[in-house]
């Protein structure tokens, strides 16, 4: 049915405020079997957000109405029958905000950050992944990513006196504060492998260095060491002390 056509869907009569002035849609398989009806109902909610954005309508709960809201009729049954209306209703809001959702402003200037890759990240000399590695940049270590220098999806980061080209996916590589604690090794320490003595000796500290605790693992230290190694430490203040 055209939009500027009346269908008298609503039940209010003749002059009813749902019959001139909204737009009514079905459900299909309303008494079929639950996988079959679902299906329909998601590509309703779709659907009315998107008529929503065409038409412009703003999804709120004064404009996202049921049938049974302008004449009292039981409609939409199943829906009304499984007392899931404010779920739907709330749904074909929330995609319609999510349809209508201005992008994130590009970022512009430098940003330091903190590498989230265990592994570290291997830094390329040009904007794509087929470029050789200009050098490592270790786990947490900090680095200064220039948005204003970008290419194919690629930015410039600096570390100290290097630069490079690394994704711009933020989120997967990067945290966006420092995840470290600095601590003081309150006498000599060797760092093991894994949360058990038994497990080898990774790196050793003396008494008054400063270490960077990432986190607690089964109540013994994560501490990130030099070049990203990890190393474990009870949690006991014999070892280590905030700085």
């Amino acid at each position: 049915m055209p939009f500027n056509r009346n269908a008298w869907h609503c039940g209010d009569g003749g002059n009813g405020y749902g019959n001139r002035n909204t737009v009514g849609l079905e459900i299909c398989y309303s008494t079929g079997n639950a996988s079959q009806y679902l299906k329909s109902e998601q590509n309703a909610i779709k659907y009315a957000a998107g008529l929503c954005v065409e038409l412009g309508i703003v999804a709120t709960k004064d404009t996202i109405k049921k049938h049974e809201d302008w004449s009292g009729k039981h409609c939409p049954h199943r829906i009304l029958d499984e007392k899931r209306w404010p779920a739907v209703q709330q749904a074909i809001i929330a995609e319609y905000a999510r349809i209508t959702k201005k992008p994130e402003p590009a970022a512009k200037g430098k940003k330091r950050v903190w590498v989230k890759e265990p592994k570290g990240l291997n830094i390329r000399t040009g904007g794509s992944w087929d470029t050789k590695v200009a050098f490592n940049l270790p786990y947490t270590y900090t680095a200064i990513i220039d948005y204003d220098q970008t290419k194919n999806g690629f930015v410039k980061v600096i570390w100290g006196d290097k630069e490079g080209w690394f994704s711009a996916a933020f989120d997967a590589y990067w945290f966006d504060k420092d995840p470290c604690t600095e601590y003081i090794c309150q006498t000599g320490l060797n760092f093991r492998a894994g949360q058990d003595w038994n497990t080898k000796v990774v790196q050793s500290r003396k008494k008054g260095d400063v270490v960077r605790v990432i986190g607690q693992v089964n109540k013994w230290y994560k501490v990130v060491l030099s070049n990203g190694v990890v190393g474990y430490i009870p949690v006991n203040n014999l070892y280590l002390k905030k700085k």
